[in-house]
């Protein structure tokens, strides 16, 4: 039987932070924590030693740091008495997250006060069995980072073939002609400006979150009728190989169609069919991706709360065009590198699975 104890009586919450968010920089020689999920960079280092790192503002964020670190004044940073492996505190709460999710309080801006932290229970068994869970997960993590670590240079593997082939397109050291990309598709257009009638099953209706550099996720909570579907579906034809652009917040994020299946989306996400006589997609992806491509998005983003990339901007971005022979030997090479890395996201699955199991079982007492 394994003691449960209070979190307040096995850890200490050191002195609040006074630093704001926006004093986190880009560089810096310390990390600099706020309550979101990017961690900046500081000279500051007002805490040195072995920390559990918890935002109490917005979502529920928690990390584990060794060493000099800065946060916000909206972090609480929790230190561990003799009895207590922090790490281990670090593992037990993100295998159950849910139990800080609840703490979560408020209209607005939801936060999480520092009595509810103190009060969770945690199971506490002898500090060598603590080690021995934090070994175990630990190296499991590392399994995990490794094979994203892998996926990630194959990302670098496509955008460092793009430059070998194409050069750098900000200065076009090839020469190649350079034309709008109005001039290059059939249409760009964008998704529904008018919230549709939602269904509990259908058709997936994708927000901007569903879009990140080249993944369409189809996971959603929202779904349309086949009526629903036909009416919008009038304005585009959506076929495999068509793009999609995040227009407005996180905008410049790209994905190439490669389903038949019908789906919809919100008007933050443009919608870009290339003529394929002139373009090919996987290039054109790729164009929108390189330094050039995102250069010109920040150039012609408006907005301060939420940044938007009009659509008469985005016809007029101006697009390097090499021989389509040329486009054409470039996606045969990318699709080759999207193969292994298919692999790569399937074994990283298994260990995602796998890792999520071992922290389950860990503390299944």
């Amino acid at each position: 039987m394994i003691n449960k104890v209070r979190l307040g009586d096995v850890c200490i919450l050191e002195k609040a932070s006074k630093l704001n968010a926006n004093e986190g920089e880009d560089f810096g020689d310390f990390p600099f924590f706020t309550s979101g999920a990017k961690i900046k960079r500081t000279n500051i280092a007002q805490y040195d030693g072995d920390f559990m790192i918890m935002g109490n503002g917005g979502k529920a964020t928690i990390f584990h740091y060794v060493g000099k670190c800065s946060c916000t004044s909206h972090c609480i940073v929790i230190s561990a008495k003799i009895t207590c492996n922090i790490r281990y505190i670090y593992w037990f709460l993100r295998s159950n997250m849910q139990i800080v999710e609840e703490g979560f309080k408020g209209s607005g801006l939801k936060n999480i006060s520092k009595e509810y932290i103190k009060n969770i229970e945690i199971p506490l068994p002898t500090i060598e069995v603590q080690k021995e869970i934090v070994s175990i997960l630990d190296q499991s993590s590392k399994l995990v980072e490794k094979k994203k670590e892998q996926i990630d240079l194959m990302n670098k593997m496509v955008k460092d073939l793009f430059v070998d082939m194409f050069g750098d397109p900000m200065i076009n050291d090839k020469g190649f002609v350079k034309v709008r990309l109005s001039e290059l598709c059939i249409n760009i257009t964008d998704g529904t400006h008018n919230p549709p009638e939602f269904v509990k099953e259908g058709i997936p209706f994708l927000f901007v979150t569903n879009l990140t550099n080249d993944n369409i996720d189809f996971e959603t909570k929202y779904y349309i009728s086949n009526e629903t579907y036909d009416k919008m579906v009038s304005k585009l034809n959506i076929l495999k190989g068509d793009i999609l652009l995040s227009v407005v917040g996180s905008y410049g994020r790209s994905a190439i169609v490669e389903t038949d299946d019908k789906f919809y989306f919100q008007r933050h996400i443009g919608f870009i069919k290339p003529n394929r006589e002139k373009v090919i997609s996987g290039y054109l992806n790729s164009f929108f991706q390189s330094y050039y491509g995102q250069f010109q998005f920040d150039n012609v983003a408006k907005g301060v709360a939420q940044k938007t990339i009009n659509l008469s901007e985005l016809r007029n971005i101006l697009i390097i065009v090499p021989p389509i022979e040329l486009q054409n030997e470039f996606a045969e090479k990318v699709a080759k590198i999207e193969k292994e890395k298919e692999k790569m996201k399937k074994s990283l699955a298994k260990y995602e699975i796998l890792h999520e199991s071992l922290m389950q079982r860990s503390f299944d007492y």
